[in-house]
């Protein structure tokens, strides 16, 4: 019967005067709330006509589930339910009635209750004067009522409310934890992250509400990737529980906050213990949690999220049977009209989806089922909802698994329209908007769209300094950039496919080494600023002497820890950075507009960044859904056109992670002693395949592009080529690729460089100290031992006399050496952290307690850096997220001002340094004759490794790891 039939109201009445009945016999409460939701339905139609028979049934209710007086009891009740409106009066019991109400509602969930405990709560607060010394307690309770509502049916309105009234009220602790909950809700249905940030200030306020500040701080920590605010959130939350018995009211919400904290720091961290600990925990707070109770769909939510990322990190049956049984528990309880369904309805996709791919996309129902949730999950999500661009992403994925297998453009077409919606959400986060222009410029690629592509691709530029932004510290937004790490591909991918090869370069520079470039952007000499504008030199120092230290100053990561340093709270710390953030984009506005100054710290344009490859070439290699290689060219060389451009079809980002697969797979063979020696030797081959694939796919083609089809003549200079290897192509020794004796190393002298404005930094001037100083580590603690570091000490001693040997090698006074001397040689073990890069480290005496990391080593600004070689393990090897961040020690030493770095890909034995080394300070020094020049250095490593690569041709492992990087 349509609802607003005449007859509508009679019916529901008659239907709920059987319910009455039959629990007047049976006496199940259950029966009895039936009737009270068929007497309410009554109601909604005929406002006054059914309230007397509300009343009554409430009434039974409560007599039997409290202990409410019965007198007070029907006041209440009367003025709630009035027979006719005029004769809403004052009421005792009315605050007791509020009580129960909201009582009934965490037993039932049942919204209209919940919407009962709302008007009751109104009367009392407009029948309590304003001089009564309650008025204020009953004010908040009003707001608290509202804050509930706007949870279960996601009303705006009711909670600005809300807000109103608990900001007016009293300052308290209970105040401000109201004011955190509530303003944490508004970020949940806006996505207004100023709110967010105001209610952790508020939740720090509350300090005996530690659960309530761990979950405020653990949704912040998942918008803004601040991994200290992530830590934090667990600690508050383990010490919120740890003074809880298992019957206190607050252990259940504490207990899913602890499991919804851990979830997130497992996420951010990639641990795959944390990440079991947060399913153990979330399941004990659901398992505590009565079905109908209104947490209940939340706690199974915090549940499902640790599950899939369980399964993401150990991907067992078991574990993605559970999630996908939690996901349709989740649909199947939720009301039709909750806020959360699309959420719940996406959840349920993503979770069929996993079961499609698990099943190697055999079964199709699954994946069309999976579809098919998705699309309910948008339509069940409001435009404006903060989840509506996390459902179309859903949905954009398997719209691009269906054309995968289908190959339809239909799906192709979908799949770009809802890409391109997400993209133009200005509502959604910044990292999601930018991988859906990304995926959309794909789309647009394979049907042709250029000029679309282009916009999105230049969308998604746009929006990626916002992942940059200096609100949280260089290695979380290190993290954060590293979300768009696919970009840069694509988009040079479309430029090329659109005939702009110049525009594929410029667009690789604004889009690798976005915190690397921030950080030159305070460093770099502003000659241009001195001369047209010095008035404005004081402010700009000060300004980017500010930004440097507040970048490094709260945390050092340590084995992927990070601790306060200062003794300062984190909320100050953030508060100084976003001041420092703003205050440094109005400078630069102010320079900008300055005459002659219009282009200070702007995106390079091509014509100047080909000045730099003045030395030679530097050749940026991209794998995308096509490959190319994008050679940047001098005016020297005799041609107008600044980028040749060298068409590479076996470079696929697909093919090339599977070549990067098989290489580190035979690596760790090759490696590894305990092996048998068949296996190494058959690891070593291949090893040799993979850069005999590279040598024809990437590095062949490019050098018969540029003309150089062998060794130089006798008596020619070895000509230069710089790589600038993007995303994936990273991971591959372009500088080792070769057939045998025809190879890269046979042809040119190999450097690389993470930016070509890094390449600039390392060639600026700068004064010259010649002095050196050697760090030797033969016996770092809980690693092995390195008798070799000794040699290397003594052979250096033999090439350059006046070396200062360090006798004891500390982070403080290694540190010192590297601020004091020109030249620095480390030999020492090397720490490669591929989950948390930024805490890759150099293994010292003290590297336990004390580490020099990545983090510490970017935070010099050494203008005297002249070398540094790094005879250590796998220092620039980093993972593949991070790789167009260059977030690697060698990187680390470029930025910290060294023109030359030698480093390693991977771990390197004792003898192989000694005889690099040997070979390399043999050719620096002219045999120990003269004083170490740094600008051979790379002339010098390529001496010493075809040296080693003709000696033990069949081992790549021990000679294809050495790397020059810098000038």
């Amino acid at each position: 019967m349509p609802r607003n039939d005449p007859g509508r109201a009679g019916c529901v009445a008659e239907l709920a005067a059987a319910l009455a009945r039959l629990f007047e016999r049976t006496t199940e409460i259950s029966v009895l709330r039936e009737a009270i939701a068929a007497y309410r339905a009554a109601v909604e139609v005929h406002e006054s006509r059914y309230h007397e028979d509300l009343r009554r049934l409430l009434s039974r209710l409560f007599l039997v589930t409290t202990e409410f007086d019965p007198r007070l009891l029907k006041q209440a009740l009367s003025a709630l339910y009035p027979s006719a409106p005029e004769d809403t009066a004052p009421a005792a019991g009315l605050p007791e009635l509020v009580t129960a109400l909201r009582r009934e509602y965490e037993l039932t969930d049942d919204l209209p209750t919940l919407r009962d405990a709302v008007a009751a709560a109104r009367l009392l607060v407009k029948f309590t004067r304003l001089d009564d010394p309650r008025s204020g307690a009953r004010q908040v309770d009003l707001a608290t009522v509202l804050w509930q509502v706007s949870g279960r049916d996601g009303d705006l309105a009711l909670l600005d409310e809300a807000l109103r009234i608990t900001r007016a009220a009293s300052p308290d602790a209970a105040r401000s934890n109201l004011l955190a909950l509530i303003l944490k809700r508004r970020y949940e249905l806006t996505g207004d992250v100023d709110a967010l940030r105001e209610a952790v200030e508020f939740g720090r306020e509350a300090e005996s509400y530690q659960g309530n500040l761990a979950d405020v701080l653990r949704v912040l920590a998942e918008r803004t990737g601040d991994l200290a605010m992530a830590r934090e959130a667990v600690a508050l939350a383990r010490r919120a529980i740890g003074g809880l018995r298992a019957d206190d009211a607050e252990w259940v919400q504490t207990q899913a906050v602890l499991g919804g904290a851990l979830t997130h720091l497992a996420r951010r961290t990639n641990d795959t213990p944390t990440a079991a600990e947060a399913v153990r925990e979330s399941r004990k707070a659901v398992v505590a949690t009565p079905v109908h109770h209104p947490a209940y769909l939340t706690r199974l939510t915090l549940l499902y999220r640790a599950l899939m990322l369980q399964y993401d990190t150990t991907p067992e049956q078991s574990v993605l049977d559970e999630a996908l049984a939690v996901a349709r528990d989740l649909v199947g309880t939720a009301p039709k009209d909750h806020p959360d369904r699309g959420k719940h309805l996406s959840y349920l996709s993503s979770a069929l989806r996993a079961v499609f791919l698990r099943g190697n996309g055999n079964s199709v129902l699954d994946l069309k089922e999976s579809t098919e949730y998705a699309r309910q999950a948008v339509a069940g999500t409001p435009t404006n909802h903060p989840d509506r661009a996390i459902n179309l992403a859903d949905l954009a994925d398997l719209l691009q698994l269906m054309h995968e297998r289908t190959h339809d453009r239909v799906s192709l077409r979908e799949f770009l329209t809802t890409n391109t919606a997400i993209a133009k959400m200005s509502a959604a986060p910044v990292d999601q908007r930018i991988e859906a222009a990304r995926r959309a410029a794909q789309a647009d690629l394979s049907l042709g769209r250029h000029r679309h592509a282009l916009t999105m691709i230049r969308l998604a530029t746009d929006l990626l300094p916002q992942l940059g932004l200096r609100d949280v510290d260089r290695a979380d937004r290190e993290h954060r950039v590293a979300a768009a790490h696919k970009l840069p591909a694509t988009a040079a991918a479309v430029a090329v496919a659109a005939g702009q090869p110049g525009l594929a370069v410029e667009l690789l520079e604004q889009t690798r080494g976005v915190v690397f470039a921030g950080t030159l952007d305070t460093r770099e000499d502003v000659a241009e600023l001195r001369q047209a504008a010095p008035e404005l030199l004081a402010r700009f120092d000060r300004l980017r002497e500010g930004i440097n230290a507040a970048d490094h100053e709260i945390t050092s990561p340590s084995f992927g820890e990070h601790r306060d340093t200062t003794g300062r709270h984190p909320r100050e710390l953030a508060t100084r950075r976003a001041d420092l953030s703003r205050d440094w984009d109005e400078l630069l506005a102010e320079i900008r507009q300055q005459p002659g100054l219009a282009g200070f710290q702007r995106p390079t344009p091509v014509a100047e960044l080909r000045t730099h490859a003045d030395q030679g070439p530097i050749v940026s290699v991209v794998a995308d859904e096509s490959g190319h290689a994008l050679i940047l060219r001098d005016e020297g060389d005799g041609t107008d056109e600044p980028v040749l451009v060298v068409d590479l079809p076996a470079v696929t980002r697909a093919k090339v992670v599977r070549q990067t697969e098989v290489f580190r797979t035979a690596l760790g063979v090759a490696l590894d002693r305990e092996q048998p020696v068949r296996a190494r030797r058959t690891a070593q081959a291949r090893l040799r395949e993979v850069l005999a694939w590279t040598w024809d796919a990437i590095t062949e083609p490019v050098l018969q592009g540029l003309g150089r089809t062998g060794p130089p003549a006798a008596g020619e200079p070895w000509p230069r080529v710089w790589w600038c290897p993007v995303g994936v192509v990273t991971t591959l020794p372009l500088h080792a690729s070769g057939r045998g004796t025809d190879s890269v190393v046979d042809r040119v002298i190999s450097s690389y460089t993470p930016t070509i404005r890094a390449l600039a930094h390392a060639r600026r001037d700068g004064p010259p100290t010649p002095s050196t100083s050697v760090v030797t580590v033969p016996d770092a603690p809980q690693s092995p031992p390195l008798p070799g570091a000794t040699q290397e000490a003594e052979l250096l001693r033999e090439r350059i006399p006046g070396a200062a040997v360090l006798s004891t090698a500390t982070r403080a006074t290694v540190l010192d050496a590297l601020r004091e001397h020109g030249i620095v040689h480390l030999a020492c073990h090397g720490y490669a952290d591929l989950r948390d890069p930024s805490a890759s480290r150099l293994l010292l005496p003290d590297h336990l307690t004390d580490p020099l990391t990545l983090h510490t080593i970017t935070r010099l600004n050494l203008r005297h850096a002249q070398l540094a070689y790094l005879s250590a393990c796998s220092t620039t090897d980093t993972n593949q997220e991070h790789a167009d961040e260059a977030t690697h020690l060698t990187a680390a030493f470029q930025l910290a001002g060294y023109r030359n770095v030698i480093g390693t890909l991977w771990p390197i034995n004792d003898q192989t340094a000694i005889d690099v080394a040997k070979d390399f300070y043999t050719d620096l020094t002219a045999g120990g004759s003269a004083p170490p020049d740094p600008a051979r250095s790379a002339l010098a490593l390529h001496h010493a490794v075809r040296v080693l690569r003709d000696a033990t041709p069949a081992l790549p492992s021990r000679w294809a790891a050495y790397l020059h990087s810098g000038a």
